[in-house]
């Protein structure tokens, strides 16, 4: 078959039908929240990939299901500016497999930036601003994500040195530098090693056992730190399994407040957030 590239359109949203030829399968609707709160700030950089099912009425989506949901999120704010999604089109000449290729191409293309230029890119906005509300506007980044990136430079050297290895995630060492209540102007803080270890600990926990471990480090400041991790950690708790269905961009916010708490799965943020729902009414 031919591949016949059309050039770009905008495509009314409701002519777009999603396709099983995308190669991202897993993880599409990570940090959605902050893509659409980028592309409501910034405008869409680049057209989701449309072939054409009907001519100039129906099209399946190829490449950019996670800009597509994000419009879709956008849409429920605002109908008319989010109606139309630029794009570019092709002729509906292509096999599956070439579907399959040209997603492929398109998400190699789209590699995610390591977290340390994220961090200096966030940082070095958020000094020409000197306001976390301002680098939200320019970036399109959610506000805690800005705070997680401004703080780095106040981390230990070693905690550094682990975020820019990719050893811990920023959210795990910030919290254990805060555990220790390290200080950057103090000389007699915990030693480093200690933080990165517990660093690593809390990466392993979830929203409610790091909330946990913080409520314990304060009602028992003399004993360990890494004690109180483990303790937590090994302490098992009687669950029970339920069953939900959501929409896909509540799915999406769900998954955003994975990432952001640093939880190993979804349903165990949508386990969280039930517990903080129920906890804010006395329940």
């Amino acid at each position: 078959m031919t591949i016949q590239r059309m050039g770009y359109y905008e495509a009314s949203m409701d002519t777009i039908e999603r396709s099983a030829s995308q190669a991202r399968q897993t993880n599409v609707n990570k940090n959605l929240e902050d893509l659409a709160l980028s592309i409501e700030v910034q405008g869409l950089m680049e057209p989701v990939l449309l072939v054409e099912i009907q001519e100039d009425k129906k099209y399946e989506l190829i490449d950019g299901q996670r800009r597509f949901q994000a419009f879709q999120i956008l849409r429920k704010k605002d109908p008319q500016k989010f109606a139309k999604i630029p794009c570019f089109r092709y002729k509906n000449s292509m096999e599956d497999w070439e579907k399959k290729a040209i997603s492929i191409n398109a998400n190699l293309t789209q590699q995610d930036m390591e977290e340390i230029d994220k961090i200096n890119a966030v940082t070095a906005v958020y000094n020409q601003f000197g306001s976390v509300k301002l680098t939200k506007q320019q970036t399109g980044l959610s506000e805690n994500t800005i705070r997680n990136y401004v703080k780095f430079n106040r981390l230990p050297q070693e905690l550094k040195k682990a975020v820019e290895k990719g050893d811990v995630k920023i959210g795990a060492a910030l919290e254990a530098a805060d555990l220790y209540d390290y200080d950057p102007t103090n000389k007699n803080n915990a030693p480093a090693e200690d933080m990165l270890e517990a660093a690593k600990e809390m990466e392993k926990l979830v929203g409610k056992q790091k909330k946990r471990v913080k409520e314990l480090v304060k009602t028992q400041p003399a004993k360990s730190k890494i004690e109180i991790i483990e303790e937590v950690k090994t302490t098992k708790r009687k669950t029970k399994p339920i069953t939900i269905e959501v929409e896909s961009d509540t799915y999406g916010r769900i998954d955003s407040y994975r990432e952001k708490n640093e939880i190993d799965s979804v349903p165990l943020a949508a386990a969280d957030l039930v517990e903080e729902g129920l906890k804010s009414n006395n329940l």
